[in-house]
C-alpha cells in the first residue's frame, strides 16, 4: 500500500488512469469470502466532493493519499484495536493510565534500553570464567560499539529487543557458553537467553568479525 501511495504523489497521473476512489479489498486471513468494496470518499474531508466513483486526478491525488492511508492503518485494524484496548484495560484499569507519561508507560511494556552494567552483572558463565580472555574482548566489544551492535548482539541471543524491567529476576539469566569448536560461528539458544562463544578466537578483532558475521545470518524475525 505504501510502495502503490508513494508512487501515485511521485508521478504525474495519465489521463487515462482508471483508479478511482475505491476497490476490492480481501483480508487475507479470512480468505475469499471476506472481499469487500473499500469507498474512501468515506474517509475524505467534509466538503471534498469526492464519490467512490471519482476518478484519480492530479488534482485529487493527495486526498485519496490521505484517505487510503486512513483506512489501512486505523478504519481497517479498528476492530482488533477495539478489542485489544479491551483486554489491555482488564490487566492495567483504565484509571490507572493516568498516572505514566508516554515514556513510562513504552517502558513497562517493552522493558528498557540496553544498560551495559546491568547486563554485565546479571550474566552468568558456562565454561567460563569472567577473567577469561575471550570474555574480557566480549565486554570490550559491547562497550566500544554502537547501539545497534549491542542491540542485535541482545537480540540474537534473547529474542528480545530490549532488557526487561525484571531483569534481575529473570528465570533464564543471559548466559555465555564455551563451546571448543575451532572457529565456529557465534549460536544462541534464545529460549534460555543463552549465546555460545568459541574459545578458539586468537584476538578481540576476529570475535568482532564472528560475532558480525553471524548476527548479519540471523534470520529470526516476525514479518
Amino acid at each position: 500500500t505504501f510502495i502503490k501511495v508513494d508512487s501515485i504523489l511521485r508521478h504525474d497521473i495519465d489521463t487515462e488512469y482508471e483508479e478511482t476512489f475505491s476497490f476490492e479489498h480481501q483480508d487475507r486471513r479470512m480468505g475469499p469470502s471476506s472481499k469487500q468494496i473499500i469507498d474512501l470518499s468515506k474517509y475524505c474531508p467534509e466538503g471534498s466532493f469526492i464519490n467512490a466513483d471519482t476518478v484519480l486526478n492530479d488534482e485529487n491525488k493527495y486526498l485519496y493519499a490521505i484517505s487510503h492511508i486512513k483506512w489501512r492503518l486505523i478504519e481497517c485494524v479498528k476492530d482488533s484495536l477495539i478489542q485489544f484496548r479491551a483486554g489491555f484495560f482488564e490487566v492495567i484499569p483504565q484509571e490507572f493510565i493516568m498516572f505514566f507519561n508516554e515514556y513510562e508507560m513504552t517502558r513497562l511494556v517493552c522493558g528498557m534500553d540496553i544498560d551495559i552494567d546491568i547486563w554485565r552483572i546479571n550474566t552468568i558463565y558456562r565454561g567460563y570464567e569472567e577473567h577469561d580472555q575471550v570474555i574480557l574482548w566480549f565486554w570490550e566489544l559491547i562497550e566500544e560499539g554502537s547501539d545497534d551492535f549491542r542491540n542485535r548482539i541482545w537480540y540474537f541471543s534473547t529474542a528480545m529487543s530490549k532488557i526487561p524491567n525484571d531483569f534481575e529476576n529473570m528465570k533464564y539469566k543471559f548466559t555465555i557458553a564455551k563451546i571448543d569448536v575451532h572457529g565456529y560461528l557465534p549460536c544462541s539458544q534464545t529460549c534460555f537467553n543463552m549465546l555460545y562463544l568459541s574459545s578458539s578466537y586468537d584476538s578481540k578483532q576476529i570475535l568482532f568479525d564472528k560475532l558480525t558475521m553471524a548476527i548479519a545470518e540471523d534470520s529470526f524475525a516476525l514479518e
